[in-house]
């Protein structure tokens, strides 16, 4: 199993090595928020806000240019269709930046890599959740750029969830 250790022997400089679950932490959390970030241009472009029903989130206007604005500017607070919102998308670059200084086993590590779980099973939640995302799983109603979006942002939250769990045992 590789681990995380640290070799501080007097005399000797400090040398920590990320585990094999902290590297694969650090690269599907960094293609889940990519895929975010794909997803949210996409919904900005075509118009495609967030339709959740069960939260009472229901598009407010049909897909077109003024939906378009509105998509953008509610990016920040309700999210996309194809994407969560702008201050969870930038704690996830947060949370990632510090993971990525501070392996899994040291405290700040940890709580990154909660943060990081955390949010991945809202994900994986949240696109089910989204109307739009259920749409593009059935066959005949996919989308070239929309339904890989969907498709992969499921899976790689699927992949942090677990690696999360993982990265941060002891």
């Amino acid at each position: 199993m590789d681990t995380t250790t640290t070799d501080s022997t007097p005399g000797t400089t400090t040398r920590t090595t990320t585990s094999a679950a902290g590297r694969l932490l650090l690269l599907a959390a960094g293609a889940q928020l990519g895929t975010a970030l794909v997803g949210q241009a996409v919904a900005v472009r075509r118009g495609l806000p967030v339709d959740i029903a069960a939260l009472g989130l229901r598009p407010r206007l049909p897909p077109g240019p003024a939906s378009s604005r509105r998509v953008a500017r509610d990016a920040w607070v309700t999210g996309t269709a194809l994407s969560a919102p702008v201050p969870a998308l930038l704690l996830q670059g947060g949370a990632l930046a510090v993971l990525a200084r501070h392996p899994a086993p040291a405290p700040a590590g940890r709580s990154a890599a909660l943060v990081l779980g955390v949010q991945a099973a809202v994900a994986c939640a949240g696109q089910p959740a989204e109307r739009l995302g259920r749409v593009r799983l059935v066959r005949g109603s996919t989308d070239p750029v929309e339904t890989p979006v969907v498709v992969l942002g499921t899976v790689l939250a699927a992949a942090v969830v677990a690696l999360s769990a993982v990265a941060r045992r002891p």
